[in-house]
């Protein structure tokens, strides 16, 4: 049993390292914090012993940072925090840690796709959990969802909206979950939405370059 444990975290240790070398947490559309999420969906996919990884375990994963972070007193920094605003949002509907723990078996699909694909395949190859086709275009939504409004981080708020891309879906996962857990999915992404919409774009590398005073000086006749 300790070397079945040993080498679980020797392969769930080179998948964090991975991860924060992929697109979701290495690149200008990442930050430590996605990473961290679909870690922490990982590990209580083990915990629980309830693979494979779905959008549900990724909400637990945001649920769960959020509950470890207030549990510690502390707090995003300040960068980082309109891309946030999610595990703020579950917490305030109700969607707590335990809660969405004792309603995971009720949204478990009976025939899940492990199907590892598009951008997050780089960044999921370990069979250690399997990764649904579901949760691993959470991902990539999530990514794109950054992408497309220009922030410079894909956070906790991205991959909830990924996760409900569709709340009328009554076949997702994370809707479900929600649904049995007594959260209305609609309200709950109609509430994270504002605050994303409310953060600016962040300027392209070749606009920070226009501002640079070094710039100005050799531009300047």
């Amino acid at each position: 049993m300790a070397r079945e444990l040993h080498d679980r975290a020797g392969v769930a240790g080179w998948f964090d390292r991975r991860i924060r070398h992929g697109e979701v947490g290495g690149s200008r559309y990442g930050s430590a914090v996605a990473p961290s999420v679909m870690w922490e969906a990982m590990r209580q996919v083990v915990r629980l012993d309830d693979g494979p990884v779905t959008a549900a375990h990724l909400l637990l994963g945001v649920v769960g940072t959020g509950a470890q972070l207030r549990t510690a007193g502390r707090t995003m920094r300040a960068g980082l925090r309109p891309y946030e605003s999610a595990t703020d949002v579950l917490d305030a509907h109700g969607v707590t840690e335990a809660r969405v723990i004792q309603a995971l078996p009720a949204v478990r699909p009976a025939r899940p796709v492990v199907v590892p694909k598009g951008r997050a395949q780089r960044v999921i190859r370990t069979v250690w959990p399997a990764w649904t086709a579901e949760a691993v275009g959470v991902v990539d939504l999530a990514v794109e969802l950054a992408r497309a409004a220009g922030h410079p981080a894909t956070g906790s708020s991205h991959l909830v909206l990924a996760a409900l891309h569709d709340a009328g879906d009554t076949d997702g996962t994370a809707v479900r979950l929600l649904r049995a857990v007594g959260a209305d999915p609609g309200a709950v992404r109609a509430a994270v939405e504002p605050a994303l919409a409310a953060v600016e774009a962040a300027p392209s590398p070749g606009r920070r370059a226009d501002r640079s005073p070094a710039k100005a000086r050799r531009l300047s006749p």
